[in-house]
């Protein structure tokens, strides 16, 4: 829906580019990419190599030959993708956390910030090595080769069919046949519906296609092989498709110009959101669809609920694990899903990934109950120093409701409070889930309406700036060695 941009909206846009809440530019348009492939692929495998105890030492040489944090992200994404076992979960993350290291990256305060970003991932590559050799044999991806008499009809049905049966090993083969044939947009438009339709893992398939999509946009699709090699597998691990059959024989129910319609009240559709039950909510959307409201608003409110859930997460802190750590995906799941109906093209696919979104969602809320105790019912808070007198007040007591009413009086401390929040990520950030949803609630409070955005960035101050958290040890070495690679 088109908005006037009156001086509230000038002051958040002129903010928002400064705290990043806009999207970073990608890499191969914006920067270029220095290393001729060849280089990069050699850059990738000495990035493979490195034992974690010399990976400090090895940056600060490349910085000293001129190597960028953005190429060192490309290089842990290719390294990644290739010697990490594929999953959907643990210790893949270091893959699926590249793309949203792209973005606070591009958007962080300062170089040395950016590439403390990057320098953490590459930490948590090293980390997911150790547990891949462990864990699961030492995993490394072996060569397919490619037969250049299958044709493009044929590879893409072999794809499909492939696909369609949830067999990795035929998937795996395919779509190094595929590849040739297909450009980056029309490979993501043909996988999307494969992603959106599995549930497993609490939505991650949705999530690693959509973090493998930015990546590739940002380098180039030269590379990207291996890269989808390992989307393709961890999307066919386990299977959970109930939710995927009963939306696809609702979707054809929306109305003819659903996706042109403009207006409407998302309040609403929240407040049904917040009672349904998994199986009800695509038909919620649906309703309110055909009652006038348009796709933004409904995003808007699936969103707000998604944040509203992590909000009532059982654990504050990263350090307090998995009951802070899995209500995360009540945000990422359905940024993820949002990211990918923005780049699609295709109605169909546009209607599956709403309506999965409303219902997988409530799937998590209810999940989460289940697993880690989590409760929708607001706390009760006493009422005395409710009101914060300044940004730093909010901060110090850590509390989401105290930011939130501070936001709302005065939204010229909306851009202020994102950059301290992305400081504070930088230098306590121990646990990659912090920088998944950092990123996924940057781009929400960017794209929401705007009555929204202090509810959106409110919820984030216990977890990513937490009174309680201290420098990490990671950090406190990583600035050092900075300080004189940075400075020659």
């Amino acid at each position: 829906m088109a908005h006037d941009i009156n001086r509230r909206q000038a002051i958040w846009r002129l903010g928002a580019t400064t705290a990043g809440l806009i999207g970073g530019s990608r890499l191969h348009a914006a920067n270029g990419l220095p290393r001729r492939p060849e280089d990069l692929e050699q850059f990738a495998e000495r990035v493979r190599q490195v034992p974690a105890e010399q990976a400090l030492t090895f940056v600060a040489e490349e910085i000293g030959q001129g190597t960028s944090w953005q190429e060192l992200l490309a290089a842990v994404f290719l390294a990644g993708s290739r010697d990490i076992r594929p999953k959907p979960h643990g210790i893949l993350h270091t893959v699926m956390m590249v793309e949203s290291t792209f973005q606070l990256g591009a958007a962080a305060a300062t170089p040395r910030d950016a590439w403390q970003l990057a320098l953490f991932n590459l930490q948590d590559f090293k980390t997911a090595q150790r547990r891949d050799i462990r864990e699961h044999n030492n995993f490394s991806m072996q060569p397919i080769a490619v037969d250049q008499t299958v044709t493009a009809a044929a590879a893409k049905k072999e794809f499909v069919a492939a696909m369609d049966g949830f067999d990795a090993t035929r998937a795996e083969q395919a779509v190094v046949q595929l590849l040739p044939h297909v450009s980056h947009t029309e490979f993501f438009e043909l996988f999307r519906r494969f992603a959106v339709r599995c549930y497993a893992f609490l939505g991650h398939k949705m999530i690693y296609a959509t973090q493998m999509e930015g990546v590739l946009q940002r380098i180039d699709w030269q590379y990207a092989e291996a890269p989808l090699r390992s989307l393709v597998v961890a999307s066919l691990v386990n299977r959970d498709t109930k939710s995927f059959d009963r939306v696809r024989k609702l979707a054809h129910t929306l109305p003819a110009q659903w996706l042109k319609q403009a207006g409407g009240d998302g309040q609403a559709l929240f407040d049904e959101l917040r009672t349904s039950k998994p199986e009800h909510a695509a038909t919620v959307v649906i309703q309110h669809i055909k009652g006038g409201l348009d796709t933004s608003r409904a995003w808007d409110a699936i969103v707000r609920f998604g944040s509203l859930i992590f909000q009532r997460r059982p654990g504050r802190r990263a350090a307090d694990g998995r009951t802070s750590l899995l209500p995360v995906h009540a945000l990422t799941v359905p940024n993820a899903m949002r990211t990918s109906f923005l780049q699609s093209r295709d109605e169909q696919t546009k209607s599956l990934l709403l309506l999965q979104a409303a219902s997988w969602t409530v799937s998590l809320r209810d999940d989460l109950t289940s697993i880690i105790n989590l409760s929708m019912k607001a706390k009760q808070r006493i009422r005395a120093r409710q009101e914060p007198e300044s940004l730093g007040d909010a901060f110090a007591r850590s509390s989401p409701s105290a930011l939130r009413a501070l936001l709302q009086r005065n939204e010229d401390d909306l851009a202020k409070a994102c950059t301290r929040l992305r400081a504070s990520l930088v230098r306590t950030g121990s646990e990659h889930h912090q920088h998944k949803y950092a990123a996924a609630m940057f781009e929400e409070a960017g794209r929401v309406e705007e009555s929204l955005r202090p509810t959106i960035i409110a919820a984030a101050v216990d977890y990513l700036a937490n009174h309680q958290d201290r420098e990490t040890e990671w950090h406190r070495k990583a600035d050092i060695m900075l300080a004189k690679a940075l400075n020659r």
